[in-house]
């Protein structure tokens, strides 16, 4: 939604010479300039695509550990422990390389 809002407000400051006999006025589009300015360097921060991908590629690794937990011998604790180490992994590497 804010990527959306970005793209249509830098569209109409960038038309603004374009827009002078519409109702939108000098003052709006001066607002509207620093609005998509902010809005593109939180985005930027933040970068909501890059967590996504981060979120997604942990959550299907994840899944997988959970399958081959579910497929183990629970009389195997070496298997278990085995299994947990890689869970402590996957949640570290999801913590360095995600949550920013």
């Amino acid at each position: 939604m804010l990527r959306g809002t970005l793209i249509i407000g830098s569209a109409l400051v960038a038309a603004k010479t374009g827009l002078k006999n519409t109702y939108i006025g000098e003052h709006t589009v001066a607002v509207l300039s620093v609005v998509v300015a902010a809005g593109t360097a939180l985005e930027a921060w933040i970068k909501p695509r890059e967590k996504w991908k981060g979120f997604m590629s942990d959550l299907e690794s994840a899944a997988d550990l959970f399958m081959r937990l579910e497929n183990s011998d629970a009389s195997d604790p070496k298997r278990i422990d085995d299994l947990r180490l890689e869970f402590q992994k996957i949640l570290a590497t999801h913590r360095e390389k995600n949550v920013f």
